[in-house]
């Protein structure tokens, strides 16, 4: 009697143990998956072009990422970057922008925002971009490229102001002196010329960069002229 009592029992507790069994597998294959924290709609990317495999990898990253934290600075930084390379300018701009909002002096975020805009041909709000890099730092030498080119062929209203942003970088950045005085010698010769300034100037030049043939053939031009 006592063994059949202990049959009985084994017999009830391995019932017990399969249907735990069963509940917990099919619980596993049938678990939701986690929810994501992100609003879907930023990882629409408005774009007729196909991503590499590359892109796609990382794509699939910043997404796991933000679905985890939607406030992920670095993870929004690259959805941007990404909506950027895909030529979603609208969708790269509305987050540069939020990104702004959060960190206002993160020079790469002004920096990526000022050529969305220069590549939208909004030189104005491009001007802006550039004009805050070097109020932040005097020493950005693409800021200096990027607005001379604003001033020399979009807004040339404005071309003047490239003498004093020259001169102010050279003094503000004199470990990229030469780059200052060769951006001047060309203003000087070809933007608003002013032949004895430009002499001056590709005189400068060549006493930092004696090999510069292309400067000592237009000195040669300028002094014969």
């Amino acid at each position: 009697m006592k063994k059949k009592k202990i049959e009985i029992f084994l017999v009830i507790l391995l019932v017990i143990l399969l249907g735990l069994l069963v509940i917990f597998r099919f619980g596993l294959k049938n678990k939701p998956s986690e929810k994501c924290l992100a609003d879907e709609k930023i990882f629409s990317i408005q774009t007729e072009i196909k991503l590499s495999e590359r892109q796609a990898r990382s794509f699939q990253r910043i997404k796991k990422e933000l679905c985890q934290d939607p406030d992920n600075y670095q993870a929004l930084f690259d959805l941007a970057r990404l909506k950027q390379d895909l030529l979603d300018f609208d969708g790269a701009v509305s987050l540069y922008q939020e990104l702004r909002k959060r960190k206002p002096k993160d020079i790469a975020v002004l920096n990526n925002l000022g050529a969305l805009y220069y590549n939208s041909k909004k030189y104005k709000k491009a001007e802006e971009m550039y004009q805050a890099i070097l109020k932040i730092t005097p020493k950005w030498m693409p800021a200096y490229t990027e607005l001379v080119n604003i001033y020399r062929y979009h807004l040339t209203e404005k071309k003047k102001e490239i003498e004093p942003l020259l001169l102010n970088g050279l003094e503000k950045y004199p470990e990229m002196k030469q780059g200052f005085i060769a951006k001047l010698a060309v203003y000087y010769d070809e933007i608003v010329p002013n032949k004895s300034k430009a002499i001056e100037y590709y005189k400068k030049l060549l006493q930092l960069d004696p090999q510069n043939t292309t400067a000592a053939q237009r000195l040669e031009e300028l002094t014969h002229q």
